[in-house]
């Protein structure tokens, strides 16, 4: 039996369609996967050809195949008929037994045999061969199988993949509101092999991008520069899981591997790992002992916890609103309710708190957020020592909250940096620690080769490019970041001051107008820095005059940097001094330090106080 319950393994385009429905298979199924290749060795095309896996699974499901009849005018009826019963959508349909279908080809063989068919019967002979043939070339196509003869992984034909990119796994469960869980499934299957060490992983953030995606692999291959792709799908019933998956190699879309897991959502933890280990054995040959253990350290977690966790998870990242964060809050809180010692619930609780206070969206004072934020970073570290991203949240939220009075950052980066020197986001972080401008800025490149589409990741390498005179190549990137999230504010803000910074002033004013249109934060006082900058003063006092009459206007942060575009510095400290006095962020003044506009400033002690002000504890 080639197809087993709970690891059914072989090529996607083979599968039965209850296979590939996540239902149970039997012999049948093995059989629709043997009159495919025999339809294939027959027509030389494959039956369910496909455009991706999600097409070809859709195919298999609900389209018949082209009529052999079509593609080879000559092939025998009968040989027509065997086939067509083999590939049956309805299993009761075909061949119930492998012995049937055995017995109607060796009946075809002697009806073949006669002289005034010579050119068929140089078939007849072959047809029981063929049969028997079809059960060692399906072997072939089925890992297990087929390392059991060989006695060794097919990883050779692949050794050369040192990188790759785990695509969006597909939503088959039919229900939308399963997202959470298959981005869940794509998440988890990605930071296992991160944990691997061995590969390039994309990080999540660039992969997502690629969500529902058109594009080819090779030319999404291309885009990320990895050799190989991963891509599969989801489906559920009730509390089973099945996770399909194959691995592509890039440079010519030839499927290498392909698998398929079907668990019960409680041993959920341990199907990710196992995939992820035979995605990683297939490429590498063997893992090593380290490298096994990072894969075994996963504790049991409470089914419903672990699905409140992936749900708040799924809130966290991608609703990143007012509405989106206090749900992810509900469902982590209902998560570690359900599970107190699971730590992952707790980072990104901490990240909601961060958000809550240090974000566009922001509702929560950080002073209330502040404490929050921590607290449950340094549950996560004590829960579990080992994730990297609970130091970082612990960096994050002490750092944010405590200024200079935090000492102790540089450890837990360290820590993390340790723990997973792979992930784009540590990375990013231990770059900050380094004082030689060089080595930060390669670890800053190296976490942009790792997530290069995530939008966070563009400043830290656009400022390491502008500081090296790269000034071409950093209008690029801004450009690139521009393109790829047109409605991001940040993306406008960050290359309308690259434009200004080089005196591109007409170029600077658009994107800055880009930004407003955006509803961007202090977009009229950007405006007004880039007009006295392009040497329109008059019209940049005249919106000023107008800005300050609006009784609503009450940002004096914000009016500073009008204020010293305008070359009137004194009313720019006052500015900055007001903000603080009347209760003004804390953080918004951190965020001054590094600010170009201020770049006029630095030289005043007035300024150097403000800054000192703003690394204060809350």
């Amino acid at each position: 039996r080639l197809t087993t319950p709970g690891a059914a393994i072989g090529t996607v385009a083979y599968m039965s369609p209850e296979q590939a429905s996540g239902k149970e298979v039997d012999t049948r199924s093995d059989l629709f996967s043997l009159g495919a290749l025999l339809y294939e060795m027959t027509t030389s095309k494959c039956p369910f050809p496909g455009g991706g896996l999600t097409e070809i699974i859709r195919e298999i499901q609900e389209r018949e195949p082209t009529p052999i009849e079509e593609l080879r005018p000559t092939t025998p009826t009968e040989l027509v008929k065997i086939t067509k019963k083999a590939l049956q959508k309805n299993r009761r349909l075909r061949y119930q037994h492998a012995a049937e279908m055995q017995t109607a080809l060796q009946a075809l063989s002697r009806r073949l045999g006669g002289r005034a068919a010579r050119r068929k019967a140089l078939l007849a002979p072959a047809l029981v061969v063929v049969f028997c043939g079809l059960v060692v070339f399906a072997s072939m196509r089925f890992t297990r199988i087929r390392d059991w003869v060989f006695g060794q992984s097919s990883a050779g034909a692949v050794r050369q993949i040192k990188s790759l990119v785990v695509l969006p796994l597909e939503n088959l469960t039919g229900d939308s509101g399963q997202e959470y869980f298959v981005d869940g499934m794509t998440d988890a299957l990605i930071t296992n092999l991160t944990k691997l060490g061995s590969l390039r992983v994309i990080s999540r953030s660039s992969a997502m991008h690629y969500k529902g995606t058109r594009k080819s692999l090779p030319e999404i291959a291309r885009e990320l520069n990895v050799n190989a792709v991963v891509e599969g799908s989801v489906a559920r019933s009730g509390n089973r899981v099945r996770i399909s998956a194959q691995l592509v190699d890039a440079a010519n879309d030839q499927n290498l591997w392909g698998r398929d897991y079907d668990r019960d959502v409680q041993d959920v933890l341990q199907l990710q790992n196992e995939l992820a280990a035979a995605v990683a054995q297939e490429i590498a040959g063997k893992l090593t002992s380290q490298q096994q253990s990072r894969l075994a350290e996963s504790r049991p977690v409470n089914p419903e916890a672990y699905e409140d966790y992936l749900r708040g998870r799924y809130f966290e990242s991608n609703l990143r609103t007012e509405e989106g964060l206090k749900k992810a809050e509900e469902y982590l809180k209902r998560s570690i309710q359900k599970d107190p010692n699971y730590a992952p619930p707790y980072v990104y609780l901490s990240a909601v708190y961060r958000k809550a206070a240090w974000s566009v969206v922001g509702w929560m004072d950080p002073r209330i957020a502040g404490p929050k934020a921590i607290d449950a970073a340094n549950k996560a570290v004590q829960l579990d020592g080992n994730l990297a991203e609970a130091h970082l949240a612990v960096e994050s939220s002490r750092s944010l909250y405590e200024g200079n009075a935090y000492t102790t950052g540089k450890k837990e980066i360290e820590q993390a940096f340790q723990l997973d020197p792979n992930d784009a986001n540590v990375l990013l972080s231990y770059s900050g620690l380094l004082d030689n401008h060089e080595q930060s800025c390669n670890y800053v490149r190296k976490s942009h080769q790792l997530d290069p589409l995530n939008p966070d990741g563009f400043p830290p390498l656009i400022d390491c490019l502008f500081d090296e005179g790269k000034y071409d190549e950093a209008i690029a990137e801004a450009r690139k970041a521009v393109e790829l999230y047109p409605r991001n504010v940040g993306t406008h803000n960050l290359l309308a001051g690259l434009y200004e910074r080089r005196g591109h002033y007409p170029e600077a004013i658009a994107e800055v107008r880009q930004y407003r249109a955006l509803g961007g934060l202090c977009s009229d006082e950007a405006l007004i820095h880039a007009l006295a900058g392009a040497g329109r003063r008059r019209e940049a006092e005249e919106m000023l005059k107008k800005v300050e009459a609006d009784p609503d206007w009450k940002n004096t942060w914000c009016a500073a940097i009008a204020y010293v575009g305008l070359g009137q510095n004194d009313e720019a400290i006052r500015s900055l001094e007001t903000d603080l006095e009347n209760g003004g962020s804390l953080g918004g003044m951190r965020v001054t330090g590094m600010r170009w506009e201020f770049d006029p400033l630095r030289s005043d002690p007035r300024f150097q106080r403000l800054l000192k002000r703003g690394e204060e504890p809350y």
